[in-house]
């Protein structure tokens, strides 16, 4: 006998570990759940999880501008190439160490990687016509230390890169003339995000700290003038790189672009890009919010957004850092941050907790709220007609999910322990538990009632 068994959907979890992405449209959110990705439709309340997975957990998750294309890349390096058209694996490919960023440019041509402390600029796929999908173009070295984050300017010229040895790096996607490399300071911790201003060389980084460096760029990026597209390499840089594992397994190295802390000198007749400071702010003087974890900036608003181990998370008005509103989420460290394209909604991923937001913020409400148990699994029930699933975990909590949009739309907590099973009365509309946390005692009950330790719950449209 043959079953024609397929992946359908991914219930009891929302959210694990790596960044969230807005879909294009700005109506649905992208976010890696384990070894998966679920996409979750905030106009039509339902979600779906790709029938495509990893074999590992995904920390990075990388979305072209056209939305039709996805870089997912688990803990160790392994990365898959997917269609979100099809929902299909298009090719699959290895860094060979943990990725920390990945970042396609506003024009679609190219995407960065960052790991350990070298950034690596590739073709986009589709682009050329390769055989390969993945093409190195350059390696840029620059940071002595893990590199953190990844902007681009609006015109694909230049890309961004912070690091935790408190520096941020900016370098050209082409040889310009006034700008191969430049090296900013100013901060004494990890710097956490970093954002150009649109249409713009000038730049924004946030260090973990809870510092922001406000920089001024002395050169449009209209000014940029294009040099040679290929330089040699010296004999002794080629060996240095041998040196640093670069080319395993026979990848090309690509043009290799090495920055040092003195600039280079200027050419005659060019003058190069230099930056300033030109202002400094700090989010909390007594040190409240000193371990800031993450950031997002939406340009054409100019709204920063910013997250802390604390579960609170603030919101500014650049270039005046101008504080518009200030809230907590939950006592749990923010792990990431995303804004849509419109800049209304911002989606929220707290890892320790497992947990999704999606928040408006001029209207002060939530859009999305959704929470998986934060431990393992214990016990599952269907309901009689196959419309709900019910879970029960050892955090003590008995949740309820649609099978249709496969969301939580009730949560209970009465219990205090891990829960040992859940079941379905025949009618479907009590749910009775068991749990850890002391006898069950059989008694006679209707509604919503508790007995002894034994919870038997009705059902209810509130959200958890």
């Amino acid at each position: 006998m043959k079953f024609a068994y397929r992946f359908s959907n991914l219930l009891g979890a929302v959210y694990r570990s790596g960044n969230l992405t807005f879909s294009k449209d700005g109506n649905s959110v992208i976010s890696p759940v384990g070894n998966r990705i679920s996409v979750f439709d905030l106009k039509n309340n339902k979600s779906e999880t790709l029938p495509v997975s990893t074999n590992k957990n995904i920390t990075c998750v990388g979305l072209s501008p056209d939305g039709n294309l996805a870089i997912l890349v688990d803990e160790d390096g392994a990365a898959l190439l997917v269609s979100l058209i099809t929902k299909a694996v298009l090719h699959h490919f290895h860094f060979h160490k943990p990725v920390a960023s990945v970042r396609f440019s506003p024009d679609g041509r190219k995407f960065v990687v960052t790991k350990e402390n070298v950034a690596l600029m590739y073709h986009a796929p589709g682009k050329n016509r390769e055989f390969n999908a993945f093409v190195l173009d350059k390696s840029y070295y620059g940071p002595y230390d893990e590199t953190t984050c990844i902007d681009w300017t609006d015109d694909s010229k230049c890309f961004v890169v912070g690091s935790k040895d408190m520096s941020t790096w900016v370098f050209g996607a082409e040889r310009w003339t006034n700008l191969i490399y430049y090296s900013l300071g100013g901060h004494k911790d990890i710097v956490v995000g970093c954002f150009f201003e649109k249409d713009s060389l000038d730049l924004y980084t946030v260090s973990q700290d809870g510092t922001l460096c406000v920089w001024k760029s002395n050169t449009e990026l209209d000014g940029l003038v294009l040099g040679k597209t290929r330089k040699t390499v010296r004999a002794e840089d080629e060996d240095e790189e041998e040196e640093r594992g670069e080319g395993e397994e026979g990848e090309p190295r690509g043009e290799v672009i090495r920055g040092k802390a003195d600039q280079h000198k200027e050419k005659e007749g060019t003058q190069n890009v230099r930056y300033k400071q030109a202002s400094k702010h700090f989010f909390n003087k007594e040190g409240e919010f000193n371990n800031l974890t993450a950031a997002a900036f939406h340009k054409p608003t100019h709204i920063l957004v910013t997250g802390f181990a604390s579960g609170i998370f603030h919101l500014h008005e650049l270039p005046e850092f101008n504080l518009i509103h200030s809230l907590s989420i939950s006592d749990q460290r923010i792990a990431t941050i995303s804004m849509n394209s419109s800049g209304d909604w911002i989606g929220f991923g707290c890892s320790g907790l497992g947990q999704l937001l999606v928040w408006e913020w001029q209207s002060e409400s939530y859009v999305f709220k959704q929470q998986g148990h934060f431990n393992n699994m214990a016990a599952l029930a269907y309901s009689p007609d196959g419309q709900y699933i019910a879970t029960g975990g050892d955090d003590g909590k008995v949740k309820v999910w649609n099978t249709t949009s496969s969301l939580c739309f009730v949560t209970f907590t009465e219990h205090t322990s891990s829960v040992t099973n859940v079941t379905f009365i025949s009618r479907g509309f009590v749910i009775v538990s068991a749990s850890l946390d002391g006898p069950v005692e059989p008694s006679t009950c209707t509604g919503t009632v508790t007995s002894g330790r034994s919870r038997l719950h009705g059902q209810r449209s509130s959200r958890p």
